[in-house]
């Protein structure tokens, strides 16, 4: 079964770019949807590539110079990528406001049943898509190496996964908390329902996948 993956970011890795089935910029310049300006997707897409061979990306660009976004240009993203056969959406980002647009855009993903996952911090104030409750949370939990996953199901988050990136030929790691955790978590889901499970069995399944189970106790 072919799955493709959505990454609401941006931009992605440039050796990835021949694996872009289809992508948007939503800021920036309407030819430029593949380059990433401020390097939050670049390492985005190599952890869904590493984790998720195989799978085809979608991108829908929503930073450009700055990581900086709006309500709008999310729900235009999320709409534009289950549009275009998502069945995965990577959202490694949290808004502060909630937003009926933002919460009406999840709304049309989940009724045509694109997973959506979304990182919430560790601690502070809930951030959006990842509140609502037809998105899968998401945060950075250390105890989890890359592939591994943290079944939480806390008020904060649903799942904990890995927080950082390193390089397949490096020892250096690139640590981004939660941003890094989801898509780990999003290759996870992808790769169950490329075996042919749908979207209620995937998640079922990741949890019954999941190493670690509760919060981590300090």
């Amino acid at each position: 079964m072919s799955v493709k993956v959505g990454l609401l970011d941006s931009g992605l890795a440039p050796e990835l770019v021949d694996r872009v089935c289809a992508s948007v910029a939503l800021t920036g310049e309407p030819g430029e949807a593949l380059i990433d300006r401020i390097g939050h997707g670049t390492p985005l897409s190599r952890i869904l590539w590493q984790q998720a061979p195989g799978v085809g990306l979608l991108v829908a660009k929503i930073f450009d110079d700055r990581p900086v976004t709006s309500a709008d240009a999310v729900a235009q993203g999320i709409r534009w990528l289950v549009d275009a056969g998502a069945d995965v959406i990577n959202m490694s980002f949290g808004l502060r406001e909630n937003r009926d647009v933002l919460r009406e855009a999840c709304d049309y993903a989940e009724q045509r049943q694109v997973l959506l996952v979304a990182s919430t911090p560790a601690r502070g104030a809930r951030v959006f898509p990842a509140s609502y409750a037809q998105v899968v949370s998401v945060t950075g939990d250390i105890r989890c190496s890359p592939g591994e996953f943290s079944n939480l199901q806390s008020q904060r988050a649903d799942f904990g996964a890995c927080p950082y990136y390193r390089k397949e030929d490096q020892e250096q790691r690139q640590i981004g908390g939660a941003s890094f955790a989801v898509p780990y978590i999003c290759a996870g889901l992808a790769k169950l329902i490329a075996s042919g499970l749908s979207r209620q069995e995937a998640l079922l399944k990741l949890r019954q996948r999941c190493r670690f189970q509760g919060e981590e106790q300090r």
